[in-house]
């Protein structure tokens, strides 16, 4: 076909979390749509104090294997001096408009496309098709584990301001609570049942140096302090923020390894999601129980259990105070 779509690998560089959902995201609609794919890897990522990395050789070693992990088979015969759009949004009438325009086009049109969202966020179910090929890819290592996770992330680095560091749209300790207490009384009855508490934040207070200069320079314009070299991380060990049922035997795991996190995510039988893109897209891929918090940028996928059908309070009340 003349018409191709591929992931805008270069205008914005963020979390892998919200890069690899937005390349998931571009492979469905071309699965669905039969519109060839183009897979343009990631190849930079935004530093998080979660990374925990020491060097840039480091985070180019994160950025390799998530490349490799979230990689999709590109369309063959791709014409190499195809006419190349770029489009930060894609929408249904957009990509229609392009694929009517390449159906009289003497050449091959590529649309580079940053943002999937204008059709995944309307219809879900789209990524489907991805996630068919992403968990025949991992198979081996997605299979389904007896356990809990809840994933309380709350986005420590440049992307979100200082450190009075909560983002806006922070779920609290207390809707996680409540859920957990829900998902105890529903899914657990009398028995026993093991939550693994998947968290960014840290422990201890402790002094942070940003590898990438942009993440520090980030955070000097934030707290107008030009002479700023290392930033002051606060210590919240979430054990003492939340009240757990005596059924549940709770492990919790500060900034653990990126993909250790993710396939625990994937694989478990009940996944909390956090606000966060990372969430998402684990939430995907998980065929098991998945809830998803009503206040998330991202819309509910069809087979998953919205907060607002749990036993919690308003979520929108919880983030909003």
């Amino acid at each position: 076909m003349k018409l191709v779509i591929t992931y805008d690998n270069e205008s914005m560089q963020d979390g892998i979390g919200s890069q690899a959902l937005r390349i998931l995201g571009l492979y469905s609609i071309s699965k669905f749509f039969r519109i060839s794919y183009l897979h343009s890897p990631i190849i930079e990522v935004i530093e998080e104090f979660s990374h925990k990395a020491e060097s840039d050789s480091e985070i180019r070693k994160l950025v390799e294997e998530a490349s490799a992990f979230f990689e999709f088979p590109s369309t063959p015969n791709i014409s190499s001096d195809s006419k190349v759009i770029h489009v930060r949004q894609i929408s249904l009438r957009k990509l229609f408009f392009f694929r009517m325009k390449s159906l009289f086009s003497k050449q091959q049109i590529i649309i580079k496309v940053l943002l999937p969202f204008g059709i995944t966020d309307r219809f879900p179910f789209i990524y489907d098709a991805g996630v068919k090929f992403m968990r025949a890819k991992h198979k081996a290592l997605i299979q389904k584990r007896n356990f809990v996770v809840a994933h309380m992330r709350f986005g420590y680095g440049y992307l979100y301001s200082d450190q009075r560091y909560i983002r806006p749209r922070n779920l609290p300790f207390s809707y996680f609570e409540d859920l957990i207490i829900f998902v105890s009384r529903k899914y657990f009855s009398d028995n026993e049942f093991r939550l693994i508490v998947h968290t960014d934040l840290s422990p201890e207070s402790r002094k942070w140096k940003p590898v990438q200069k942009v993440v520090l320079d980030g955070f000097k314009e934030v707290s107008a302090n030009s002479e700023l070299e290392e930033v002051e991380i606060e210590g919240i060990r979430v054990e003492e923020k939340i009240s757990l049922p005596e059924k549940c035997k709770a492990e919790f795991h500060y900034c653990d390894n990126l993909f250790d996190t993710f396939l625990d995510m994937v694989s478990c039988e009940i996944l909390i999601l956090g606000n966060s893109s990372f969430s998402y897209l684990a939430g995907l891929l998980n065929e098991n129980v998945v809830i998803w918090p009503s206040v998330h940028g991202h819309s509910k996928h069809p087979r998953w259990i919205s907060s607002k059908s749990c036993d919690v309070e308003n979520t929108e009340e919880l983030v909003r105070g």
